[in-house]
């Protein structure tokens, strides 16, 4: 489930939705303001336990215009996506990506991903641009 402070009009979810069928999904589900609107309204067509994230795979990087590098890096090999300046590194072979920051001192801060739309909205937050996707 996603939480509610993690929403942000053109986030992409999945969606799944109950009927008479039974279970089925809205893989691209894009919220829109109307959508918005509906979540925190009287509305019981859209319900934000509806709405589970899309995890970053190799697959969405590439389709938001990432690109995969290899280099060495202190004599160690380094893996990552590189769109621009932004740069994600899997995270210990696990389904997380970080996004390592530094500021004016040179400390580091280290912010851990998982989720088209957590990408969605620390690029744009860090940008001020929204993040393309083709898919």
């Amino acid at each position: 489930m996603v939480q509610p402070n993690e929403l942000k009009v053109g986030n992409r979810f999945i969606r799944e939705l109950r009927n008479e069928r039974g279970l089925e999904y809205d893989h691209d589900f894009i919220l829109t303001e109307e959508n918005m609107g509906k979540l925190f309204g009287d509305n019981i067509g859209l319900a934000l336990q509806d709405l589970f994230p899309v995890p970053l795979t190799p697959a969405i990087l590439e389709k938001c215009g990432f690109e995969f590098k290899d280099m060495m890096f202190a004599n160690k090999p380094m893996r990552y996506w590189r769109k621009d300046w932004f740069c994600l590194n899997l995270f210990d072979k696990s389904d997380k990506y970080v996004l390592y920051l530094w500021n004016e001192k040179e400390t580091e801060k280290s912010v851990y991903i998982s989720s088209l739309h957590q990408l969605q909205n620390l690029y744009f937050a860090l940008t001020g641009e929204e993040l393309t996707i083709n898919l």
